[in-house]
């Protein structure tokens, strides 16, 4: 090894190996990385991605408007919107948050398909599934009543809604109120 390092071209060798790593090392340090390419092309990417998004919203929104103007077109075919209760029926949904016009719509509708929807769970519950062993009289009484259940069942869930939100509404009133007077 000695040997080796005494000859002339292998220093010369050693020595340009050296001053090329040198030359190399003050270029990467002096040299400023361009971000910019990089963050523009983030920035098409994440304008590409909002592009998708909003694209499937919108034909989120065409199957919800269709759906809503299926319900509208059942609750007014049959006539449901229209009757002595319905200013009480818009205020009980208003105290649960719903002001949308829809939701009188959509409200008419579950009253409307519950009735059957529970009355035929409760069917297959008692009379294909045998749950209970029940005679048919005490079957059908419990379906009138699983029928009646399904038409009180959308009054209940809006009157739970409206109960915890007035309790928000509540919690949130004095600090309001403090809110008002500064």
């Amino acid at each position: 090894m000695e040997h080796w390092l005494h000859n002339p071209n292998n220093l010369a060798l050693l020595s340009a190996l050296g001053a090329v790593a040198v030359v190399i090392l003050i270029w990467t340090a002096l040299i400023e990385d361009d971000p910019l390419p990089a963050r523009l092309k983030s920035v098409a990417e994440h304008r590409d991605k909002l592009r998708d998004e909003e694209r499937n919203k919108k034909m989120s929104r065409h199957t919800s408007i269709s759906r809503d103007s299926f319900i509208k077109n059942i609750v007014e075919m049959l006539k449901l919107s229209q009757g002595k209760k319905l200013d009480a029926v818009r205020l009980k949904l208003a105290r649960a948050g719903f002001r949308s016009g829809d939701a009188l719509f959509k409200y008419f509708f579950a009253k409307l398909v519950l009735i059957p929807g529970v009355a035929a769970l409760g069917f297959f519950f008692v009379f294909i599934a045998h749950v209970g062993h029940l005679k048919p009289a005490i079957g059908f009484l419990i379906l009138i009543a699983l029928a009646a259940f399904g038409f009180y069942l959308p009054d209940i869930w809006i009157k739970n809604i409206a109960q915890k939100r007035e309790h928000v509404l509540r919690k949130a009133m004095p600090d309001a109120l403090d809110l008002l007077v500064i």
